[in-house]
């Protein structure tokens, strides 16, 4: 039976199969197969019950190869077909592999109730800025989540005086601010001293992605550079020069070669910022807001 659901193409006036149903999954009726394709699996939905094992159900007997969020989908989702690691409270708790090369989080929010009893009261899906990094340590328990919101952004901002800046101090003002061990400033644009709770042991949930503390200072740098109107091209420019100036001593791996010339090439970081950092800074970048309004406000406070 054909259950696609008819629209109406605009254009010509005919109608057109709708082939997105059951959790926006293209409904496959090709030679009567009549299956959602979930990408890493197939589902039926006259059984209900997945056509086809999990390819990777090795990891884990406990539970079916056919099962879906472990029988257990009132509690847990898999939206997209990625990867997904599964929380709760900020603490990992499980994951779902099927086979793609993406992971996602899903973060369960629970309090305990006077008679004991857990009640849940919501939820949040995010993805990793560096999940290859952090897994480890997110699975281990060593590194638990902290979900900052945007008026704790907001107050980092404000904090570091970035707003404070002109189209012609931002300059100076990033090249000294931005290392806190510069003697010249006060550190403003270090970001991780803003950051609340153990930097090496938590994982900071900023607008739907997850970053290790570094790459959360990352991100806040991004912001305050944009909130003072600088570009993405200029952010990066500097940001790579910044590496391949003093990546390596910054990481404590400065070199005490007796040879002048050649200590100072080993000190040097000849490949650049890394791709997780600068997904970071662009990030922050694009959400500080419009080019233009800052790059405005920065002119504007040159009469002030």
């Amino acid at each position: 039976m054909n259950n696609s659901l008819k629209l109406k193409n605009k254009k010509k006036g005919t109608p057109c199969l709708q082939p997105y149903k059951f959790g926006g999954k293209e409904y496959d009726e090709m030679h009567g197969l009549n299956w959602s394709d979930f990408i890493a699996r197939f589902y039926s939905g006259i059984i209900p019950a997945f056509m086809t094992m999990d390819t990777l159900a090795e990891k884990d007997y406990s539970a079916s190869p056919y099962a879906y969020c472990r029988n257990n989908p009132m509690r847990y989702v898999d939206p997209t077909g990625m990867e997904l690691l599964l929380f709760k409270n900020g603490v990992y708790v499980d994951s779902q592999d099927d086979v793609k090369k993406e992971v996602t989080g899903y973060n369960q929010r629970s309090t305990i109730n006077k008679d004991g009893s857990e009640e849940f009261t919501g939820a949040d899906r995010f993805s990793f800025n560096d999940i290859e990094l952090d897994r480890a340590s997110l699975e281990s328990k060593d590194m638990t989540l902290n979900f900052m919101s945007q008026d704790q952004i907001k107050d980092i901002i404000d904090d570091s005086e970035v707003n404070k800046t002109n189209v012609f101090n931002r300059w100076s003002y990033a090249a000294v601010e931005s290392n806190d061990l510069n003697e010249r400033g006060k550190g403003n644009m270090d970001y991780k001293k803003y950051l609340p709770g153990t930097l090496a042991e938590t994982m900071y949930v900023i607008k739907g992605v997850g970053y290790n503390a570094p790459d959360a200072g990352n991100y806040l740098w991004g912001y305050g550079m944009g909130a003072m109107g600088f570009t993405s091209i200029m952010d990066r420019t500097g940001t790579h020069l910044n590496a391949w100036w003093s990546a390596k001593e910054s990481n404590g791996e400065r070199s005490s070669n007796s040879n002048a010339i050649l200590r100072w090439f080993e000190n040097r970081s000849w490949t650049g910022d890394s791709a997780a950092d600068q997904r970071a800074i662009q990030r922050g970048l694009n959400d500080s807001g419009s080019y233009w309004k800052s790059k405005r406000n920065s002119i504007k406070r040159l009469w002030k």
